[in-house]
């Protein structure tokens, strides 16, 4: 009988360790599970950051509270269970937190790359609109895990890319966007992201909520080549809501894309429409995406096409 016990319980408690390493869906995040509160922890009890607001290569900062614009451009930096709550912007495009490096007139992605920001809040309620509406939460490369994003002009953007470094956003909630004047604001975008020579490099965003609703709104996750290609992306398990396309996909007069992904997202738009693609070639894989139902068997609504 012991045994048996013992072999049950075994079981009820690797069956409780799945579940819990199961990552959230883009839908299933909320305040309360992502970001500092996701776990156990807030902002205003963590101790304030006294060190360099440019930390050195190497740098773990965790469990503390940043009140200026973070520079991890040193690279081979984590920031953990932290509160970013900035009282200014940094000094290219306003950034609240940015992996790129700028000078002589020109931008470029850190060499050193590997930065980490988990279980953390970037707040930018503690700046007017008008300091905000052209920033983003995150500028640069890098790899984000589980954080809130909220109170900026637009939350994920992947800039400045280089040709080196992978960039993966997943199981993050960007809301509460601000606009002013003529700011246009995403939750995400990607605007550059160029092959490697192996064609191996790749940005992903898995299991986020990107909510753009600002007055501004141009997409939930917007992807335009502005000035470089993007190649290899994966956009699989979020919710995309709000204004503008929740998600969108065109190329311009500078560049294109190629390797796109969109695998099993909801959507749930309220302003222009789910998705839209007005030009380039188009997604190599489009599988699985529905407008989110609150009803429906895993919420999967109506099936959205590209």
């Amino acid at each position: 009988m012991k045994r048996l016990v013992f072999v049950v319980a075994a079981l009820l408690s690797m069956s409780t360790t799945a579940v819990a390493d199961t990552p959230l869906k883009g839908w299933e995040l909320t305040t309360a599970n992502t970001g500092l509160a996701g776990v156990g922890l807030t902002c205003a009890a963590l101790p304030e950051y006294t060190g360099d607001l440019k930390p050195a290569s190497g740098s773990v900062l965790s469990e503390v509270r940043v009140t200026g614009p973070l520079d991890l451009s040193n690279g081979n930096i984590t920031v953990s269970k932290s509160c970013i709550k900035p009282t200014s912007t940094g000094y290219h495009n306003n950034f609240l937190v940015t992996t790129t490096i700028c000078g002589d007139e020109s931008c470029w992605a850190t060499p050193a790359g590997n930065v980490v920001i988990k279980d953390s809040d970037i707040d930018a309620t503690a700046l007017d609109a008008s300091a905000i509406a052209q920033s983003c939460a995150f500028l640069g490369v890098g790899k984000l895990y589980r954080n809130e994003m909220f109170g900026m002009g637009s939350g994920i953007c992947f800039f400045e890319t280089g040709e080196v470094h992978d960039a993966l956003a997943e199981g993050n909630y960007v809301h509460g966007l601000r606009s002013f004047e003529d700011s246009h604001n995403e939750a995400a975008t990607i605007r550059d992201f160029v092959q490697n020579a192996g064609d191996t490099r790749t940005v992903k965003f898995l299991n986020n909520r990107l909510d753009c609703t600002s007055g501004n709104a141009t997409g939930g996750l917007f992807i335009q080549p502005t000035w470089l290609p993007i190649h290899n992306v994966t956009i699989q398990d979020n919710y995309l809501e709000g204004e503008g396309y929740n998600l969108y996909l065109e190329e311009t007069g500078n560049a294109t894309y190629g390797n796109v992904r969109a695998i099993n997202n909801r959507f749930r738009p309220t302003g222009w429409g789910p998705a839209a693609t007005p030009s380039g070639p188009g997604y190599v894989q489009w599988d699985d995406n529905h407008l989110y139902s609150t009803t429906a068997p895993d919420h999967k609504g109506a099936v959205v096409d590209p």
